[in-house]
């Protein structure tokens, strides 16, 4: 499969399996394939693609972005943005 940047994916359950990491986020049960990822090309090595978790919980991860940015002063773990013409968090 070509990936292409920018594209949204899903990836399949047996990645989940082999990699075994909690802190993923994972397919939802009855193999949905969710959530969707958008695919970014590392700046450095044009071979590897970031595969970026979209959220359709935008008001959840205001609110996350809030609270970081009044202890941080900013927050550079969460983007939100447009996804299918909908409000989408991007969890970086």
């Amino acid at each position: 499969m070509k990936l292409e940047q920018g594209y949204s994916y899903h990836i399949k359950n047996e990645f989940f399996k082999l990699i075994n990491d909690k802190n993923l986020m994972s397919n939802k049960e009855n193999s949905n394939y969710r959530p969707h990822y958008c695919a970014l090309k590392d700046s450095k090595n044009q071979q590897l693609y970031w595969m970026i978790p979209i959220s359709s919980k935008v008001d959840k991860y205001k609110n996350i972005i809030e609270k970081k940015i009044e202890k941080y002063g900013s927050c550079d773990t969460i983007c939100l943005g447009y996804f299918a013409g909908d409000e989408r968090a991007y969890l970086l």
